[in-house]
């Protein structure tokens, strides 16, 4: 029950991965977002079951992440290193 408090009382980051997750580069995007604990981090797609500004992120010749806090994304990154800074 704290965790659901937590995650309500703060602003959620999303980190969405633009593009074929199931690319090479996707899959090392999936691994290093997982790799970060945060409790308040929500990983998304751009197809399916998404809100309306998450389908407007673009990929950009292939995957990338974005890591955004409502909805102001930082640059995006097909860097699996540089997502894990990132999300730091």
């Amino acid at each position: 029950m704290l965790q659901a408090l937590d995650f309500s009382l703060q602003e959620p980051r999303r980190v969405v991965i633009a593009g074929e997750a199931g690319s090479a580069v996707g899959r090392a995007l999936l691994r290093a977002v997982h790799s970060v604990f945060q409790p308040n981090k929500v990983v998304l797609g751009t197809a399916g079951a998404v809100d309306p500004f998450t389908r407007t992120l673009p990929a950009e010749n292939g995957p990338v992440a974005y890591v955004c806090t409502g909805t102001s994304c930082q640059a995006p990154t097909r860097d699996a290193k540089a997502l894990t800074r990132m999300l730091r």
